[in-house]
């Protein structure tokens, strides 16, 4: 789940932040790969719904998220 306004990146189910493939400040474009995130043990992609610049970078690797929990944000 997405709010593609507020360019905040949420997780979808509660799961596990494998790896971060993006740093704060870089430039992202639609589609890219962000973060790999695992969850009932599968692994999947989670990608950029838009351009911008990652603003922020809310949790680490090897962190448990809840369901809703706040990713990373991309601004303009």
């Amino acid at each position: 789940y997405t709010a593609i306004n507020t360019g905040e990146v949420r997780a979808s189910m509660h799961g596990l932040v494998k790896e971060i493939l993006v740093q704060k400040g870089a430039r992202v474009e639609n589609g890219q790969r962000l973060m790999v995130f695992e969850a009932m043990k599968m692994e999947s992609d989670i990608v950029a719904l838009k351009d911008g610049t990652v603003t922020e970078i809310a949790v680490t690797a090897g962190e448990t998220v809840d369901n809703e929990s706040l990713l990373l944000k991309i601004g303009d």
